[in-house]
């Protein structure tokens, strides 16, 4: 299975999007954490070594009671998430493209 996710994450001259289902575990503390999750347990633990971004979408309400959509780019210590770019503030509007943009420095 990491030889098969090598491949598409390696493909030449594209951007490849890889989404996968949140596995909810709880730790030694009694915490529970949220990170992506396929089948296989060592697959799965290793899935977010694999990319330089995992970002996980968020559902929130707001003051009012709206739902509103975010992707999280920034581990709070419950959900897993990561930027290698640096070019992410924690937090961004779920538009992918806007997102690559502004990795590649083209002011998204």
């Amino acid at each position: 299975m990491t030889d098969i996710i090598r491949s598409f994450r390696d493909l030449p001259g594209r951007h490849v999007y890889m989404s996968a289902k949140v596995e909810k575990t709880q730790d030694e503390m009694g915490r529970v954490l949220y990170a992506p999750s396929m089948p296989g347990n060592k697959t799965g633990q290793a899935l977010p070594y694999f990319f330089d971004e995992v970002l996980a979408l968020r559902v929130e309400r707001d003051a009012e009671g709206a739902s509103q959509r975010a992707l999280m780019c920034d581990s709070d210590g419950l959900w897993q998430a990561k930027d290698r770019s640096g070019k992410l503030a924690a937090w961004e509007a779920p538009d992918l493209g806007a997102i690559i943009r502004k990795i590649q420095g083209d002011n998204a």
